[in-house]
């Protein structure tokens, strides 16, 4: 199935084509005042056409996308759904400087650096990242934590201030952490690198 020809149509401002087996995303920018864009459960591959400056919200779950690209024509973007999908690697979205929620659940992810490339969005509250590879990692919730530290809410669950300072001081320590445990550790060495002498308390 294709999108049909939307030029009677420029002054649209939502349009949902959710289900209908579509495979390429084609004549949608003429729709240039579009806000809200949902093309769920199709079978695209690519992200294409897509040069719409005040679209908010983009709905690509469910489709067959291995590659995030061509986003950058979505400045004004807010909410960005791309679970379900094939997506190993995060490129493409540090670009979207407005985006508040991302869903990138049931994917490929399985690298925690692919997290840099969205740690740089101030606006980013929400993250879903459950169903990836790298939730089997140890920790990872508290990496993630650790990596976006914007965040207000990951897998649907809150991330409390002290979530976040727990992350931050075992993944990245400051230096008085880091001094006063290598102390301990120096202490504990000397403790147990220490001569001792049996009493003998039979007399």
């Amino acid at each position: 199935q294709e999108i049909p020809d939307l030029r009677a149509y420029r002054s649209l401002k939502k349009l949902d084509f959710d289900g209908n087996k579509i495979m390429y995303m084609q004549n949608l920018s003429v729709c240039c005042n579009l806000i809200f864009l949902s093309l769920g459960h199709n079978q695209i591959k690519t992200i294409k056409d897509l040069r719409l400056p005040t679209l908010s919200h983009l709905d690509l779950s469910f489709n067959s996308i291995a590659k995030i690209e061509n986003l950058d024509s979505v400045p004004s973007l807010t909410f960005l759904n791309l679970s379900g999908n094939c997506i190993r690697e995060l490129l493409g979205l540090e670009r979207l400087k407005s985006l508040g929620h991302l869903d990138l659940e049931a994917n490929a992810i399985e690298d925690f650096n692919e997290l840099n490339h969205i740690r740089s969005l101030r606006h980013l509250r929400l993250v879903l990242l459950k169903r990836n590879p790298i939730e089997l990692f140890p920790n990872y919730r508290e990496k993630v934590v650790f990596k976006l530290q914007q965040l207000s809410e990951l897998d649907l669950r809150k991330v409390s201030a002290t979530e976040k300072v727990t992350a931050q001081n075992r993944w990245s320590p400051s230096l008085e952490i880091t001094a006063a445990l290598n102390h301990m550790l120096h202490v504990r060495q000397r403790v147990t690198q220490q001569p001792f002498t049996l009493l003998d308390c039979s007399s």
